[in-house]
C-alpha cells in the first residue's frame, strides 16, 4: 500500500506541472502589451460616443442597422461581419483587445430575447474572450498604455479612476467630472468642471496637473501639435490653441454642436439656419458641404467620416474622406440584415 502510494505522489506532481505549463502557455495574458504611448481613441470619435475606433488596418463599430452591436471590417470596409451580440459605444483598442461599454438591454425582450447589464467589458479583435472589467456606468474612458481612465457615474458623484487592463492597481483620481477622451504621449488633457472650464492637463506618469489656458476649452481635441474646442465663451465657434507657442486662434467662426479631426480633415457639425456637416482643412480653409441637415455620431477612420442623422438612429451614411459623396454604408446594412 505505501508503495503504490509513493508511486502515486509523484505522478500527481509531474501532472500538475505539466497542467500548469499547459495553463501558462495557452491562456493569453491578463496585461495587454501596448506602448506606453499607445491611446485607445481619438478624443474626436470619444466625443461621439465611441462608435467607431480603429487599430491599424482593422476598424471596429457598432452597427446601428443592428441595434448598435460590435462589428468589425478591414479599413477599406471590406470583410464586415458581427464579432459580438452586445450593443457597445465608447470603443477603444489595443494590440490584443477590444475595450466597450456594454449597453444595458433595449427592449429586447420575449422568447429569444437577451437581456443584458450594463458593464464596461474587453474582448479579444475577433469577438472572442469577453472579460467585465467593471459594472459601473462609463460615461467616458480612454486607454492609455496598458492603463485604463474611466469616468463614472456613481448616482450620488461622478468619479475618475485609473485601473491596469486587468483591473488591477485600481485607484481613484477624483470625485468630480473628468473626461479622459483627449490624450496623447501620456497627457491626458480636458476641461475643467471643479472651478472653471478651463484647460487642463494630467500627466498619467507623474499624475501633476497643470492649468493651460485662462480661457473655457470644450471637448478638447489633439491634432498635429494643437488642442482643438469648442470656445464656449463664444457662442460654441471652434477654435485651436497652439501648446508649444501658446497662441490661440478661431478655426471656424460659426455655431458648432460637435467636430472631429484627423489625417488632413476637419468635421463639423454646423448648427444655426442652415445644418450641415462640413469638411474643413485643419486650418478651417477649403469649406466643402458634405451633407445639408442635422447629423450626429460624426466619426473617422483613416479613409472615411461617418455620421447619423438626427431624426434616424437606425441608419449609417459614410464619405470618404475629403469628398462630398456621401451615402447611405449599405454594406454595414447587408452585414446586419444577411444570415
Amino acid at each position: 500500500m505505501k508503495k503504490k502510494a509513493a508511486t502515486i505522489v509523484p505522478v500527481v506532481i509531474i501532472f500538475l506541472i505539466l497542467t500548469g505549463l499547459f495553463v501558462y502557455t495557452i491562456v493569453p495574458k491578463k496585461i495587454e502589451n501596448n506602448p506606453p504611448n499607445a491611446v485607445g481613441n481619438t478624443a474626436g470619435n470619444l466625443n461621439n460616443g465611441g462608435y467607431f475606433v480603429q487599430y491599424g488596418d482593422k476598424v471596429f463599430f457598432s452597427n446601428p442597422y443592428d441595434n448598435q452591436k460590435l462589428y468589425s471590417m478591414n479599413k477599406d470596409e471590406t470583410d464586415v461581419k458581427k464579432i459580438s451580440n452586445v450593443r457597445a459605444c465608447n470603443l477603444l483598442a489595443g494590440s490584443e483587445f477590444v475595450y466597450y461599454f456594454q449597453k444595458g438591454s433595449s427592449g429586447e425582450s420575449g422568447l429569444g430575447g437577451v437581456r443584458t447589464a450594463a458593464s464596461f467589458n474587453k474582448c479579444r479583435h475577433n469577438g472572442k474572450g469577453t472579460r467585465t472589467l467593471t459594472k459601473d456606468i462609463v460615461i467616458n474612458g480612454q486607454l492609455v498604455g496598458n492603463t485604463l481612465y474611466l469616468m463614472t457615474n456613481k448616482k450620488t458623484y461622478l468619479d475618475f479612476y485609473k485601473m491596469s487592463t486587468d483591473k488591477s492597481n485600481q485607484k481613484t483620481i477624483s470625485e468630480y467630472e473628468i473626461n479622459p477622451s483627449c490624450a496623447n504621449e501620456k497627457i491626458i488633457y480636458y476641461y475643467g468642471t471643479a472651478k472653471d472650464h478651463r484647460l487642463y492637463s494630467y500627466d498619467t506618469e507623474t499624475e501633476a496637473v497643470q492649468v493651460l489656458t485662462e480661457f473655457g476649452a470644450w471637448y478638447p481635441a489633439y491634432y498635429n501639435g494643437y488642442i482643438y474646442y469648442l470656445d464656449i465663451e463664444n457662442d460654441y465657434r471652434l477654435c485651436r490653441y497652439n501648446l508649444s507657442s501658446k497662441e490661440n486662434e478661431v478655426v471656424v467662426n460659426e455655431r458648432i454642436d460637435n467636430f472631429n479631426i484627423g489625417d488632413g480633415y476637419l468635421y463639423c457639425l454646423v448648427s444655426g439656419k442652415n445644418p450641415a456637416l462640413m469638411c474643413y482643412s485643419p486650418d478651417g480653409s477649403n469649406p466643402l458641404t458634405v451633407a445639408s441637415g442635422v447629423y450626429k455620431n460624426l466619426s473617422m477612420t483613416s479613409e472615411y467620416v461617418y455620421f447619423t442623422p438626427y431624426d434616424n438612429e437606425e441608419s449609417l451614411y459614410h464619405a470618404p474622406l475629403g469628398s462630398t459623396s456621401c451615402q447611405p454604408f449599405t454594406d454595414a446594412l447587408k452585414a446586419a440584415t444577411s444570415k
